[in-house]
This record gives structure tokens, sequence and C-alpha cells, in this order.
């Protein structure tokens, strides 16, 4: 589908379902034909403003500042089809998603959102993306360790 128009237009239109397109639009990660695949841009070591803040927890924004100031430079929600990944670290052609689950989306009775995340994690592996998920209390009670994991997929 091709939409000509202009976003910023359309998401102050007082529309609501321009505004929810032309939002979903702003959150997806094109592809430059100028962009090689591992151009990235980089940010600094403050959680950078993104898409979709609601879905940023403090736990993920105190992890991301830990692996910036480690030297590594996560990529905060990075689109992957239909998939945003909580961090993105990409090395020459090696590819890490790392997400941080909490409770609250990812735990309930029936096993549902289990299965969905292993869903998701079996997809992105089949695109060449290896992944690593922390609960928050292992960034909570080791953090030393959950970023040394991290260190280590990268040395190997």
């Amino acid at each position: 589908m091709i939409v000509v128009g202009n976003k910023t237009t359309a998401i102050n239109s007082g529309v609501d379902y321009l505004e929810k397109f032309a939002r979903y639009i702003d959150g997806l990660n094109y592809k430059r034909e100028d962009q090689t695949p591992h151009e990235v841009q980089t940010f600094g070591a403050e959680y950078p403003i993104v898409s979709n803040p609601e879905l940023v927890s403090d736990w993920e924004r105190l992890f991301y500042k830990v692996l910036y100031n480690s030297g590594l430079r996560p990529i905060p929600q990075y689109s992957v089809e239909k998939y945003l990944l909580d961090f993105a670290i990409i090395v020459n052609d090696r590819r890490l998603n790392i997400e941080i689950d909490g409770e609250r989306y990812h735990r309930n009775w029936d096993g549902e959102l289990c299965r969905r995340d292993q869903i998701r994690n079996m997809r992105l592996m089949e695109l060449g993306w290896d992944v690593m998920r922390f609960w928050v209390y292992q960034i909570r009670d080791d953090l030393a360790k959950s970023l040394a994991l991290v260190h280590n997929w990268i040395q190997t």
C-alpha cells in the first residue's frame, strides 16, 4: 500500500483513525535504499525518546544505561516484522534481541503468554537473531551477571 500525505499533519489532524495510522507508520523502521543492513543509529547514555514510551519499563531504562556504559550500543524498540524488540544489539553480521520480561506481560495462569514468547523467539531465530530474555528479577538481583551474559555473546 502506498499512502501519500504529511505524517505530522495526520498525527495532529484530530481524526482518530488517521492519527492512529500515522503513529503506527511513525513507529516502523524502514530501511532506506542508501542504508546498509548494519548501519544503526547510536544514542547517548540516557534512554532515548522512542515511538512507544508506554511500553518501556524502568528495568529496561536501567539495563539500557548499564549496557551503554559498558561500551555496548543497544537499539531500543527495534522493529522486526510484527515484533518490537526491547533491545537489539548488532555486531557485524550477528544480531541479538534482548527482552526484559516482567510478570505483568509475560506470565499468566494458562501459559498463553509463554507460548507467544516461544513463538516469537522461534520466528526471530528463523530470521537469524539470537534471543536473550531476562526476568526483571535477574536485572534487579544480579545485574552484573546479566551484563556478563550479553558481553559473553559478543565474545563468542
